[in-house]
Parts: structure tokens; C-alpha cells; sequence
């Protein structure tokens, strides 16, 4: 009978001790020691696809140590924050227990990570991006300094060639971490690096490594959050294709251009097909757009020239405040027809149309059938001494 019981106890020792472990497997577990950390408090955020969240505040001993640990249920991205310029992310899978070593003062730089697989990615990954943000820093400040020289053409083409360089040098770079990476969650955060204000890979141009890395990790992690948007964020982009591409079909010259209906800035609806029977710019522009204001000037000269002969300008502007439309309207004295539903590119008309920057023009005859788009002021000019 005390056999028994001893055996029973043993059991019941062997599930305790299992049903721990099956809690620890939710948990990961934060701790090191950094220099420069003492009684030093960092935030911890959480990247989530569309929002960064807060999570908890991580303090240091004194003397630099600290220990945290957090119950999660997917694999995710965290941001450990001592500031808003020196901050590491990190991947964390649950069941982790990951030492952190380095310097507080500079966390990018000097962080060494044991037990995440996932985090040393991510290191990886970030320092070469900061690599090249120094690199270009210099360059503008070399570009800068050499603004009054007398050799400053050559220099601003050494500096244009350098910067050309370096971002391709760094998109070679992501390109080959997503394919010797494809089943790390890492691989998401490379597709959407930029490096300035341009992303270095994009769909339009690098789908299949977006394609993948999506096909790779479906499979290793079907539910996802960042999984299942990166699913989102193809699937919209293959739709987008769709529409486009049915545009184009329907934007070819001897089409008849699509109708628009719009407000102008008295809330006035203006049609395209009022100004049938004469010869339509339709003009996608803004006010925030440099190259659009200066197109502005030159469109001027045209319309006195040829408006009483049966020509017209139908503009539409992508802007989103009224007051600036209003502004540069008057600014540029434009006093052909303006719309704009102040949409900027979420409106309709910018899918209508395929415009994917602006300036944007498209010309149609007296029967609102297309004859040319995206033209320069100067073939404008020459169209229209042909067509009048």
C-alpha cells in the first residue's frame, strides 16, 4: 500500500512538473547586464503590422543587471527603447530566454543576444542599415560643404553616383538576407526596409521575394499577425494589378476617356464631358507638388494662347487641405476648371486614371476619345497647333 502511494505521488510530481513546463513554453524570458545601465529604466514596445504598443518598463539594478519575462502566444517583433534614437528590435519566439550584453549608451552598436535565433537577425539586419545611413549622412554632409566650391558639379556627380551606389549595395544586401532567411520572421521586416525615403524592395519591382517569403512562412506560421498581413499586403497589391491593368486596357489611345465628376472649391460639380466638343487636358496635380507649380506657369502660356480656339484644361488636384489648393490656385492665377474631392491618393479618380505621381496629364479630343498621356508642355504645344 505504500508502494502505491509512493508511485501515485511520483505521478503526480511528473504531471505538476509537465503541466510547468507546458506554462513556460508561453513565456519568454528577458535578462543580462549592460554597461551604462545602472538603476536605468527602457521601455518595451511591441511592433504589431499597423501600430506600436507599449508593454512594460525593464529596470536595471545597480549594477546594470535586470530580469523580465512575459507570457506570449506567437512570435513576435519587440522594441527594447532606451530612447528614441537608441533602441534594438528584438524577435522573440515563445519558450526563449535571451541574455542581452553590451553598452547602454549605444544598444544597436554594441548588443550581443544569446537564445534568440530570431534577434541576432534582427541585429544583423538593423546594423547594416544604420551602416548605410552613416554612410549617406556623410555624403550629404560632404555635398553641403562643397556647396560653394568651384568644383561643386563634379562633386554633386560623385555624390549622386556614391548615393546610387550605396543604396544598391544595400538592397543587394536584403535581397540575399531574405533568401538565406526565408522561414525567419526577420525576412518581413527586410521587405519593408527603407533607406531614405525610398522603400528598398518593392512589389512592383521584387514581388517574387515578397511572394516567397510569404509562401515559406504560411507554412511555418499559418496564424501569424505579420504573416497574415503580409498575405493582406500581397493579396492588395495583386488586386491593385488587376485594376491597374484594366485601366491601361481602358486608357489606350482612341478610348474614350473615363468619366469624372467632381466638386470644385465652391462645391460645384464639374463634369469631364462638359468640355466635349473641344480639346481636354485632363491635369492631375498639387500644391505640394514643385515640378506640378512650375508645369503651372508653362500651362498658362498654352491656355492664352489656345483657349478661344477651343481648347481647355480640366485640373484635378490630389491635395487633402483646401486652404493650400485654394492658395496655389491663386498663387499660379490658374483660371481653368479645378476639381478635387481633397482625397489625396486615396481618391477614386487616381485608380480611374492610373495615376501614380503627379504631374499626370492625359489629352482627349472634341469626343473625349484619348489621343496622348503624360505629356511635356512642349508636345502639348504641338499637338494642339496640329489639332487647331
Amino acid at each position: 500500500m505504500r508502494q502505491l502511494i509512493t508511485i501515485i505521488l511520483l505521478l503526480l510530481i511528473v504531471v505538476n512538473c509537465k503541466r510547468v513546463e507546458e506554462q513556460e513554453d508561453n513565456l519568454f524570458i528577458l535578462k543580462g547586464k549592460l554597461e551604462n545601465a545602472e538603476n536605468k529604466s527602457f521601455g518595451l514596445f511591441e511592433l504589431k503590422p499597423q501600430e506600436l504598443m507599449p508593454v512594460d518598463s525593464i529596470h536595471a539594478d545597480s549594477d546594470g543587471k535586470f530580469a523580465f519575462r512575459m507570457k506570449i502566444d506567437e512570435a513576435g517583433f519587440y522594441i527594447l527603447r532606451k530612447s528614441m534614437s537608441n533602441s534594438i528590435t528584438l524577435l522573440i519566439e515563445p519558450g526563449e530566454v535571451i541574455k542581452l550584453q553590451g553598452n547602454a549608451k549605444n544598444l544597436l552598436k554594441s548588443i550581443h543576444a544569446d537564445g534568440s535565433k530570431g534577434t541576432t537577425l534582427m541585429l544583423k539586419l538593423n546594423r547594416r542599415l544604420a551602416n548605410s545611413y552613416s554612410i549617406m549622412d556623410s555624403l550629404a554632409d560632404h555635398f553641403r560643404e562643397s556647396k560653394y566650391s568651384p568644383d561643386f558639379d563634379e562633386i554633386r556627380k560623385e555624390v549622386n553616383a556614391e548615393y546610387v551606389k550605396v543604396f544598391q549595395e544595400q538592397v543587394d544586401f536584403v535581397k540575399n538576407f531574405i533568401t538565406e532567411n526565408p522561414q525567419s520572421l526577420a525576412s518581413i521586416i527586410a521587405l519593408n526596409q527603407y533607406l531614405g525615403d525610398r522603400m528598398l524592395l518593392t512589389m512592383s519591382n521584387n514581388f517574387e521575394y515578397f511572394e516567397n517569403i510569404k509562401n515559406s512562412l504560411s507554412k511555418k506560421y499559418p496564424t501569424n499577425q505579420h504573416v497574415i498581413d503580409l498575405n493582406r499586403q500581397i493579396s492588395n497589391f495583386k488586386r491593385r494589378s488587376l485594376r491597374r491593368q484594366q485601366a491601361e486596357e481602358m486608357l489606350s489611345v482612341g478610348n474614350v476617356a473615363p468619366e469624372i465628376v467632381m466638386k470644385n472649391y465652391e462645391g460645384e460639380s464639374i463634369a469631364l464631358s462638359d468640355f466635349e466638343g473641344k480639346i481636354t487636358l485632363i491635369d492631375f496635380w498639387a500644391s505640394w507638388c514643385n515640378p506640378c507649380r512650375q508645369n503651372n506657369i508653362e500651362l498658362n502660356k498654352i491656355y492664352d494662347k489656345y483657349n478661344a480656339k477651343g481648347f481647355e484644361i480640366y485640373g484635378i488636384s490630389l491635395d487633402q487641405n483646401e486652404y493650400e489648393w485654394i492658395n496655389a490656385i491663386n498663387e499660379d492665377n490658374i483660371n481653368w476648371a479645378q476639381v478635387s474631392d481633397l482625397r489625396f491618393w486615396d481618391s477614386p479618380v487616381v485608380g480611374l486614371y492610373n495615376v501614380d505621381g503627379v504631374p499626370h496629364n492625359v489629352l482627349v479630343d472634341k469626343n473625349r476619345k484619348i489621343v496622348a498621356r503624360n505629356i511635356s508642355t512642349e508636345e502639348l504645344s504641338k499637338f494642339l497647333k496640329d489639332l487647331l
